[in-house]
């Protein structure tokens, strides 16, 4: 968990305190005692998703409780492509389940902790973020309740199942904030330490930001068919003066487009009309480039020699072996950014977070881990057996 993960609205609530939280079955439901462990599953019984395999602090778990959080890794782990046969997907898709069964029966004790010990304030604010959440999912889905619920129900969700799951994680993750974040320390000397340690990780890669148009110099290797003097067809076996002159025709066209920009008109629609590029469509402009990146060094070379938010003159790249694949290419840059290792004063504010989400990461592996350890459960293998059973039947079996 990422100390980022909490929402900003809920950082300035009331700090809560430690309580008890015990497990056991629901008294009401259970001809078992209360505490005594989850309740047993009937090995005659067939499973679904809908199955309860147990209870934790009264509160009823279901099969899909253990695999709708995990859906995209036991569908990974089912895809014919991955090569795994039905009993590797078992022995991994039960690795899966046995996780999120103690995350869930940890995040279940934690939630009921939460529960008793936030304030009124507490939820009042809590309540308008879940508002804000509300009207988000509903914004994603159309505003429809009914479209979201039938979307939902593929994966064994619903609107409300998602607001609820929303809710739990909201409040299990203030109360770990408040409890964790007072124990973690971060020194001067232990970034320092860290930078000394991992220098080289502390580099920035040589980037920019790229935009082309690209005119192709086979454009003007063409001659009228004398079949159709309407039509002009390529030249076959062009001379290498008639190649010269196609080269210098290619790089007057684009020095003319050059000079639109520079009097104004815009690269990407100039891009959209006349580049040949595979970035045409996107009005010449390509993600971040790394250094080395790109296929075309001459062109990665070129646009590396520029200042920032520049353009630089026709350039032309040409092939010996197919002069119908020589181009030339106007090169405009935004952000240019050289290879080189950051100083400490540049990446001492990452470093202090990267250290504090390790710290606040494993204190809470083993928040986790004790809370897991002092519940009483019983009958985990059966329960992890019968959320395989189903996993088999709804992911791996075609």
């Amino acid at each position: 968990m990422n100390l980022k993960l909490v929402p900003l609205v809920l950082l300035a609530l009331a700090p809560l305190a430690f309580g008890q939280v015990d497990i056991g079955l629901n008294p009401a439901q259970s001809d078992t005692k209360p505490n005594e462990g989850l309740a047993p599953v009937r090995a005659e019984q067939k499973f679904t998703t809908n199955a309860l395999i147990g209870y934790v602090n009264s509160e009823p778990i279901f099969v899909m409780d253990m695999l709708r959080p995990i859906n995209d890794e036991l569908t990974r782990l089912a895809d014919p492509k991955s090569g795994r046969d039905l009993n590797t997907f078992k022995i991994e898709a039960r690795r899966a389940i046995e996780a999120q069964l103690k995350r869930h029966v940890s995040d279940t004790l934690l939630l009921a902790n939460a529960r008793t010990t936030i304030s009124d304030e507490d939820t009042k604010k809590i309540d308008m973020f879940m508002n804000k959440e509300r009207n988000d999912l509903l914004a994603k889905y159309g505003g429809s309740q009914a479209t979201a619920d039938a979307a939902l129900r593929a994966v064994g969700s619903s609107f409300d199942k998602e607001l609820q799951d929303k809710r739990r994680r909201v409040m299990t993750e203030l109360l770990l904030h408040r409890e964790l974040m007072p124990r973690i320390v971060v020194t001067r000397p232990m970034i320092l330490e860290e930078y000394k340690r991992n220098t080289a990780k502390y580099s920035q890669d040589a980037e920019v930001d790229l935009h082309t148009i690209t005119i192709p110099v086979g454009r003007f290797l063409v001659e009228k068919d004398p079949l159709n003097p309407e039509k002009e067809r390529r030249i076959k076996d062009p001379t290498p003066e008639r190649i010269r002159s196609a080269e210098i025709e290619a790089t007057n066209a684009a020095r003319d487009l050059l000079n639109r920009i520079k009097k104004g008109e815009k690269f990407a629609e100039l891009a959209g009309e006349y580049s040949a590029d595979s970035r045409k469509n996107n009005g010449g402009r390509w993600p971040r480039i790394k250094k080395g990146a790109l296929a075309d060094q001459s062109l990665e070379n070129y646009a590396f020699t520029l200042k920032s938010d520049s353009l630089g003159e026709p350039l032309l790249i040409r092939d010996t072996d197919d002069p119908f694949k020589s181009k030339v290419v106007i090169v405009k840059v935004g952000e240019v950014k050289q290879a080189k290792t950051l100083t400490f004063e540049e990446v001492q504010d990452k470093i202090r977070d990267d250290l504090r989400n390790k710290q606040y990461n494993e204190m809470m592996s083993d928040y986790y881990n004790k809370l897991y350890k002092k519940a009483a459960i019983e009958a985990v293998d059966r329960m992890v057996d019968v959320c395989l059973e189903v996993a088999v039947t709804r992911y791996a079996v075609r």
